[in-house]
């Protein structure tokens, strides 16, 4: 079967090694023809182009095209040449970070076929096998789908491949970018408890060890084994860790998740602290000017053990994941993409960043409820063993003068949740009062306006 692939940077190219292990017929363009010479002359059979012109018209029969290119209008343009060579029968695959919204509109203005999917695993997710997530009709899904397959890892949930089509157009870039909102939040939360076990006064050494010790029971993920691998990484004798500048960067899929949230109505405010975060740390200069000047009394009454960390992540992680799934309830509900989640966690299972333990988990949850998974009794079990630990560690960390602003919004969303009379009622008052926007009273459905200040 041939195919053809248009970008040749880091994941592009792994991925064309990968199709020609699989022993696909590939044609592949690059605007920088020095890379695709230097693919070719270590993957001989792979063939080369110099416009996609040549490329597109290269195919015998039926038309299949990757774009593995940065997301934004370069992925306009690349659809607007091949629109001059391609029938409606013909498939264009997008296989970058694009926003969700831009593989529907996409879907809908041209003439071929348009696939947007998702990939995780980074490079070597590329290579050797990822996780994959698309949008698509259902008819393209079975012409692509074992293209898919082979490029996919096996599931570590199911007797199934890491990928899946969940929904038409823009399905697989939304589950794909709700995949990096949680993303953010895990990383944090390890980043977070990183910094409190240092405060504690554990070495690199020490830190890895717990990290790499929790990572054989439920906290078992890819981010905490590379986390306890980069605390012990040394160049000259140094850990490399301590010579990192502290600045985080990001790349816009966790802003696009909490835009989508915002938008939905869902409250997925660990994924916003996460974000914020990298922002914050973004800001070193400042933060080092008024570490000199902001005074903070620290006390030490509060103690934690290494027990209280590890459920506080175990709890943390649960919490992140509710509001991630119940995000993608909420968009399939809208959409109509109409797609089990428990689909999600079989695809995540494996080749993905978040792969883990906690996928199972996460499964049994979504086989309990089918939306406000927090309801679930495999949550609520989670929930009461490890709460005692998340508030000690919260009353520690305020003591210390610690930041911890993704797990403490862990504990904020599920004590709001658990709260049955809010402070909701105020804010509707203060709406009404200056405003005019009317309140619903207990036991009503009609707004109505008061003349609060008469």
């Amino acid at each position: 079967m041939e195919v053809g692939l248009i970008g040749l940077g880091n994941m592009g190219k792994n991925l064309a090694k990968n199709l020609d292990d699989k022993g696909y017929k590939l044609h592949v363009f690059n605007r920088t023809y020095a890379k695709t010479e230097l693919l070719v002359k270590e993957n001989p059979n792979i063939i080369p182009y110099k416009t996609i012109k040549d490329l597109a018209n290269s195919f015998k029969n039926r038309k299949i095209i990757f774009i593995m290119l940065t997301a934004g209008k370069i992925i306009d343009d690349i659809c607007d040449e091949l629109s001059e060579y391609f029938s409606e029968d013909d498939i264009a695959i997008d296989l970058g970070n694009s926003n969700f919204l831009d593989t529907i509109r996409r879907s809908k203005t041209y003439k071929f076929n348009f696939v947007g999917a998702g990939i995780s695993g980074g490079e070597l997710g590329a290579r050797y096998g990822g996780s994959l997530m698309a949008g698509c009709t259902a008819d393209v899904w079975e012409s692509v789908k074992k293209i898919f397959e082979d490029l996919s890892t096996d599931s570590l949930i199911s007797n199934t491949k890491c990928c899946e089509r969940f929904g038409n157009d823009g399905a697989g870039h939304f589950v794909k970018m709700v995949h990096n909102g949680i993303e953010y939040c895990d990383m944090d939360v390890i980043s977070e408890s990183y910094n409190i076990l240092k405060q504690l006064g554990n070495d690199n050494e020490k830190i890895s060890k717990l990290f790499l010790t929790w990572n054989e029971n439920k906290l078992k993920s890819y981010l905490l084994e590379i986390a306890g691998k980069i605390l012990v990484k040394k160049e000259k004798e140094e850990y490399l860790i301590d010579k990192i500048e502290d600045s985080a960067q990001q790349k816009g899929t966790g802003k696009a998740c909490i835009v989508e949230a915002v938008e939905l109505n869902v409250p997925a405010i660990t994924v916003v602290e996460a974000t914020f975060s990298r922002v914050i740390s973004s800001r070193k200069s400042v933060r080092e000017e008024l570490s000199k000047k902001l005074k903070f009394n620290i006390k030490n009454d509060i103690l934690i053990n290494e027990d209280d960390i590890h459920n506080s992540i175990y709890l943390c992680r649960a919490i992140s994941y509710i509001q991630g799934f119940n995000l993608l309830r909420a968009a399939s509900d809208k959409y109509k993409w109409n797609k089990n989640m428990d689909d999600v966690c079989d695809v995540w299972s494996n080749g993905c960043i978040l792969r883990g333990a906690f996928l199972k988990t996460m499964k049994k949850i979504t086989e309990e409820r089918n939306y406000d998974y927090e309801l679930a009794n495999t949550f609520i079990n989670i929930y009461n063993e490890n709460i005692d630990s998340l508030k000690r560690l919260i009353l520690h960390a305020s003591e210390k003068g610690i930041p911890i602003p993704t797990i403490s919004s862990c504990y904020n969303y599920i004590m709001g949740m658990r709260e049955a009379d809010s402070n909701g009622n105020m804010i509707q008052c203060m709406r009404d009062c200056f405003g005019g926007h009317t309140v619903i009273f207990k036991g009503e459905k009609e707004a109505r306006h008061i003349d609060w200040l008469e």
